[in-house]
Formats: structure tokens, C-alpha cells, sequence
């Protein structure tokens, strides 16, 4: 025969109970419990990284508002002086440097100056006029592309530094030609022809290191004709103009950044970033938090819910586990009874079930040997009992051997080609039940399926015997198959098995109960025949109809298991499988 269908094991109620729902709850609480934490810690770490964003945005904020309130009032000290040269732009050095002392200077400004426009022509005239304020001769100069001083260039017009304050700190700045550096020639233009001030980029001026300097430019027109004169200049200083201008107290706490803004890029800037806007032209201000500083994400919420909630989670964990033990143990316990009073019904059932063959076969024993005065019918008629009695123990026996192999180890069952109307057909005949059991169809088929004939008339006694002990009056057998399987079904018109004994129905010493006056039986008969069904790679199962109580055994179909090739030889390969107790 080639092939065979794997063997179905039947698992044990340990394993059972390993691989219950119930066993995963605790896991279950712990995934809940930390899914909830972790909810909660990233909930409460973004909080806080929002509320650290709105505090350093609102710094940010606070410094722009203070640095333009600045540079205003810078842009209103360069008014005054531009009121200075449109009086009179015949000031001394000293009347200018009393007026700028006057006027004072703002934080983050470096110097305040005066520039006088002119053309090619008067260009001798003002050098001459600088080496006469200056005590010594003064060349116009420009600003080469790498900020170094330069012998000026020819061009229209010189916007040149006439006068600066403080002049010790900025004496150098005499004579530059300020329209000589490219990236202001645009701002100049602008403040020439709006009369408004206007801002320029960072520059490097001579002799100077730092790259955040710029100037605020404002032109000074003639008082009748309003023709540009000259120019007035702030150079500013950008880091110290927002160090002087941030609010106090925050300074050591907050790392400021600052960027020049260009039209043509998109502002991109971070949530705690503010623009400040001045002279047409805009500087994103960044403010960050140093390392121990108040303004940054207080995070300690965060951190005490997650080992709060970890704790919580351990704690619920151990509280199912232990309430779960509690619970099952319990359920260990009432099992544990129940088995207890099964098998001491059992032992019971057991001592009965013996008793009564054995009585008869030791009573016509006896009688056989003393009786010498019998005729041949009866000797014959005791034979026949003591040979019944004994078939009744030896099934007995049989039922008793499979649970206790299953208990400590195998249950072996071949594979053969077995006719299951002809194992009916014996059965029902040695059951002495030939009148009272209808087996239909009459006619004879094929049936013919793969086990083991032995268990399979062991299980066919076994349905046999329940229907007679607690079914009702008729009992019926039917046979059929499908492409895959035959079957062979069992069923009787009595009241059915009881519900609550039906979800526990195969399993070891359980009875269905019977008619007042019938014994009870092992109740092995059903968990025996389910479990031998499984190993024959079939099945046993149970179902109430129409009013009758059925058993159906389904095997595979010896054509198909064999490939065709049935030979009505038994194989040697044995099919074993761990049974449940």
C-alpha cells in the first residue's frame, strides 16, 4: 500500500490549558498597560516641547519688538542729525562731536557719522577740507572686494566719511568712499530716492574682524529744494544690538542666532524663530535654550508617568497572574474532585462490570464440573454462557488496556483495508441484538475503508453497547461514503445525551446516565472509541436529529488512501499517538 495520512495526535488538558486565551492575560494587561504609557509619555513629551516652543518663540518675539524699538530710536537720532548738516554743512569736528554727545548713542551702536556727496570735480576740495579737520593730509580711498583699503576709482559720484563719533575708536573710516562697496550701492540709491532710512547688509569695514555689521543710511536734503546733500550713518553692530536689547535676566539662559532674510528665499524658519523687519530688510531671529536653562522642554512629567505607569503595568501584571492562579487553581481543584469521584465511580462501575461475568462463568463452572449427570444441551448451553461471558470481560479488558496505555505512553493501531458492513454485521450478530438493530442500506456496497479492524469492531461494540444501555428502543446503523471517507452511523430513538455533560462527552468517566435499574458502565466506552478514531486518522462525533441520538464513525476511503492499490494486506507500519487521559 503506498501513503498514509498523518496521525492526528490528541493533545492532553495541560497542554490544553497552556495554550488557552486565559494563559495569554496577563501578556495581554502588560501590552495594554504599556501601550497606555507609552501613549501617555509621548503625550506629555510633546506637551512639553510645545510649551518650550511658545516660551522661546515668545522670547524671540519680545527681542524683535525691543531690537526694532532700538533701531527706531537710532533712526531718530540720525533724524536729528540730518536736521544738523540741513542747517548749516558747514560743521565743525567739534560742533559734531558735541552734537552726537548730546544725542547719545544706542546699544549696538558702534559709531554715528556724516558723509557728504560729491562729484569728480569737487572731489579736491573735500580732501583738502578732511586734512584740514584732521591736522594732516587725507586721501579719499575705496574698499577693495576683499575689505582692504584701496586707491579710489573713478566714477560719477563719492559718498565719502566726513565726520564720525566716537573719532578715536573710527578715525580710520576718513576719506572711505562708501559707494565703493558693492553690496550697500543699492541701499544708497534707495535712501537717496525714498528719503527714508534704509538698512544694509552685513559688511566688513577696514581693519575690522567682525561679520555682523551693517549701516542704517538716511539722506539729507536741501531744506528748499529738497536736492540730496549728503548722508547720515549709523554703523551698527548686530550681536550687540540684540544682547542690548533681549530682556533682561535672560540672557545666560538663551543661545540667540540670527540669519539676514533674502526676498527671494521663502522664510523656513523654526517655530521658535521670529523676523525682525527694519529699513527694507528683515533678520530671522533663532533663540534656543542653553543647556540647564528654564526656557527649554520640562520633560519630568513625562519620565515620572512612564515609570509610574511601568510600575502600574508590573504590578497589574502580577495581580492577574496571582488572581489568575487563584482562579485556576480553584477550577484545578473542583476538577480535581470531580476525577476523584469519577474514578471512584468508576471502581465501582468496574468491580460490578467484572463481578457479574465472572460470577456466571464461575457458577456454570462449577456446576459443569460437578454436574456429571447433565445431558449434552446442557452442557452445551453453559459452554455457550461461560464463552459470552468471557467475550464481555475480554471487551471489557480491551477498553481498560487502550485508556491505560494511553495513559502511560502509546496506543498502536495498523492500517488495513477493513469492510465496514462486515465488521457491522459481526458485531451486531455477536451482540445478541440481530431483531432490535436495523441496518440500512440492506443492500451491499462498497465501504471499504483504511484502520485497523480490531479497534474498528472496538468502537462499533462501544456505540452498540450505549445505544442498548441507554437508548431507547429502536437502534439503527447506516452506512455510507463520500469521495473521501466511509462512515458508519449509530443512532437511537431514546432522549439524547444530557446538556450538560455535552461539551465533555469523549473525555474519560463521564456517563450519560440511563433508564432506573441500568448499571452504570466505565464510561471509557465513548472516550476510548474517540481517541481510536483520531489515531485511524478519523473522527468520532455526536449529533441529536429528528428526534434520534447519533454517533458517527468516519474513516478514509481505502481508494483513495491506497492509491488504488489495496492488496487486503495488513501493513507493518504502525500508527501510534499520545492520548489524553
Amino acid at each position: 500500500m503506498k501513503g498514509h495520512r498523518p496521525i492526528s495526535s490528541v493533545r492532553s488538558p495541560e497542554r490544553r490549558e497552556r495554550d488557552s486565551p486565559s494563559s495569554r492575560v496577563p501578556i495581554a494587561v502588560g501590552f495594554v498597560g504599556l501601550a497606555v504609557t507609552t501613549a501617555a509619555f509621548v503625550g506629555l513629551w510633546s506637551q512639553a516641547s510645545t510649551e518650550a516652543e511658545e516660551r522661546l518663540a515668545s522670547q524671540a518675539q519680545s527681542a524683535v519688538e525691543l531690537t526694532a524699538s532700538a533701531l527706531a530710536s537710532v533712526d531718530t537720532k540720525l533724524v536729528s542729525l540730518s536736521g544738523l548738516f540741513r542747517a548749516s554743512v558747514l560743521v565743525t569736528p567739534g560742533e559734531f562731536q558735541t552734537f552726537t554727545s548730546d544725542v547719545g548713542v544706542e546699544g549696538g551702536m558702534a559709531a554715528i557719522g556724516y558723509v557728504t556727496t560729491v562729484d569728480a570735480e569737487g572731489l579736491a576740495d573735500v580732501e583738502r577740507l578732511l586734512g584740514s579737520q584732521s591736522g594732516a593730509r587725507v586721501t579719499a580711498y575705496e574698499m577693495d572686494s576683499n575689505g582692504m583699503p584701496a586707491e579710489l576709482g573713478t566714477r560719477d559720484l563719492y559718498h565719502l566719511v566726513q565726520h564720525v563719533s566716537p573719532r578715536s575708536e573710527w578715525d580710520s573710516l576718513y576719506g572711505l568712499d562708501l559707494g565703493s562697496i558693492p553690496a550697500i550701492e543699492n541701499d544708497l540709491v534707495s535712501a537717496i530716492e525714498t528719503g527714508t532710512v534704509a538698512m544694509t547688509p552685513f559688511i566688513t569695514l577696514p581693519g575690522e574682524d567682525d561679520h555682523d555689521t551693517f549701516l542704517m543710511l538716511r539722506s539729507v536734503k536741501a531744506p528748499t529744494t529738497g536736492e540730496h546733500l549728503a548722508m547720515v550713518v549709523a554703523l551698527m553692530d548686530f550681536s550687540e544690538l540684540l544682547l542690548a536689547h533681549i530682556p533682561s535676566g535672560v540672557e545666560s539662559y538663551l543661545d540667540w542666532q540670527f540669519s539676514e532674510v533674502e526676498s527671494t528665499v521663502p522664510l523656513t524658519g523654526a517655530p521658535n524663530s521670529s523676523v525682525l523687519a527694519y529699513g527694507g530688510r528683515e533678520w530671522l531671529i533663532t533663540v534656543s535654550p542653553t543647556a540647564d536653562s528654564p526656557f527649554g522642554p520640562d520633560r519630568s512629567g513625562g519620565y515620572v508617568v512612564l515609570v509610574l505607569g511601568v510600575v502600574a503595568t508590573l504590578l497589574a501584571m502580577f495581580a492577574v497572574h496571582f488572581y489568575k492562579q487563584r482562579v485556576e487553581g480553584a477550577v484545578q481543584l473542583a476538577a480535581a474532585r470531580q476525577s476523584t469521584d469519577a474514578k471512584v465511580r468508576f471502581i465501582a462501575a468496574i468491580s460490578h462490570e467484572l463481578r457479574t461475568p465472572l460470577t456466571a462463568v464461575l457458577g456454570f463452572a462449577e456446576v459443569l464440573k460437578d454436574g456429571s449427570d447433565l445431558n449434552t444441551e446442557e452442557r452445551y448451553s453453559m459452554m455457550k454462557a461461560i464463552t459470552e461471558e468471557a467475550t464481555d470481560l475480554a471487551h471489557i479488558i480491551d477498553d481498560l488496556l487502550v485508556a491505560a496505555r494511553g495513559e502511560v505512553g502509546q496506543v498502536v493501531v495498523t492500517k488495513a483495508p477493513v469492510s465496514m458492513r462486515q465488521e457491522v454485521l459481526a458485531v451486531v450478530g455477536a451482540s445478541g441484538l440481530g431483531d432490535q438493530v436495523v441496518v440500512w442500506p440492506p443492500a451491499e456496497g462498497p465501504e471499504l475503508a483504511i484502520g485497523d479492524p480490531v479497534r474498528v469492531r472496538q468502537i462499533l461494540r462501544n456505540l452498540l453497547e450505549n445505544a442498548r444501555r441507554y437508548g431507547g428502543t429502536r437502534i439503527e446503523i447506516e452506512l455510507g461514503e463520500t469521495s473521501e471517507n466511509t462512515w458508519v452511523e449509530v443512532r437511537d430513538d431514546g432522549s439524547g445525551v444530557p446538556a450538560s455533560i455535552l461539551d465533555k462527552l469523549f473525555e474519560p468517566y463521564q456517563h450519560a446516565g440511563g433508564p432506573a435499574g441500568v448499571t452504570e458502565s466505565l464510561g471509557l466506552g465513548l472516550s476510548v472509541s474517540s481517541q481510536l478514531a483520531e489515531l485511524m486518522a478519523g473522527e468520532l462525533t455526536h449529533q441529536r436529529k429528528g428526534g434520534w441520538t447519533a454517533f458517527r464513525l468516519t474513516l478514509p476511503l481505502a481508494s483513495q488512501s491506497s492509491g488504488g492499490e489495496v492488496t487486503g494486506q495488513s501493513t507493518d507500519f504502525p500508527l501510534t499517538g499520545t492520548l489524553s487521559s
